[in-house]
């Protein structure tokens, strides 16, 4: 007895269990491969994705589309890719790109969609953690008495000298060569890491002495809000007017 693909689809649905949605996909793409199960948050990790087609499937009518939260198609650069397939030539048809991770530590769906059928993949986002911290100033030199600012910006790199994740946690710190504070101002704080790896503030030392030498420091917070020891520091001149 001959069976029409109908009556196939609706023994495969009562076997299976599955939706016609998840039967429709897996009848136009054999398997579907990811190069890693995670993404590392640091702006550049990489993961590579490959369609596989039936054997039978006609190219030109293959429509097919993709889609991620908190990461890029490396092809697109955005958060959506229109799927190109071709044939390789060992005669397998096949849909390949890279997804590249961002800054923001949270896990990935990516959704893939052919001819309107859907499936959807979970991608881990990995933290991307502070190694180094690097301090730069506007200037090496302020005035006394609240009459000048010099602009901090620290940057935080993990342990691969990549970016880290959003959100990691540094402190400033004004002190005298002493360890003394110098009890200085700093204003218009951003001490969590944007998605540039940076963290920064405005910085003037208020009613102290010129004509002397101070150091600032950056350091970052570790997950429990303590000083971790990733510290770096500017010496920094204080003029008089």
């Amino acid at each position: 007895m001959k069976i029409n693909s109908k009556e196939l689809l609706l023994i495969l649905l009562l076997i299976t269990g599955c939706n016609k949605e998840e039967i429709l996909f897996e009848n136009l793409v054999k398997k579907v491969e990811l190069s890693k199960a995670s993404l590392k948050a640091d702006g550049k990790d990489v993961l590579k994705v490959t369609l596989f087609f039936n054997i039978d499937a006609e190219i030109s009518k293959i429509s097919g589309k993709a889609s991620i939260n908190n990461a890029i198609f490396q092809e697109s650069k955005t958060n959506k890719l229109d799927l190109k397939p071709i044939k390789t030539i060992n005669n397998e048809i096949i849909a390949e790109f890279i997804i590249t991770s961002t800054t923001l530590n949270s896990d990935h769906a990516l959704v893939l969609n052919v001819n309107e059928f859907e499936k959807r993949f979970e991608i881990q986002s990995i933290k991307s953690v502070p190694a180094s911290i690097s301090l730069e100033t506007s200037s090496f030199s302020v005035g006394e008495d609240f009459s000048d600012e010099i602009k901090l910006v620290a940057t935080l790199k993990n342990e691969e000298e990549k970016s880290v994740s959003n959100g990691a946690k540094v402190v400033f710190m004004d002190l005298y060569d002493d360890g003394t504070s110098v009890n200085g101002v700093f204003r218009d704080e951003q001490l969590s890491s944007n998605n540039e790896s940076k963290t920064s503030a405005f910085y003037t030392p208020g009613i102290v002495s010129g004509n002397q030498f101070i150091n600032i420091k950056a350091e970052v917070l570790d997950s429990l809000g303590n000083l971790s020891g990733i510290i770096d520091t500017k010496r920094i001149f204080i003029t008089t007017n």
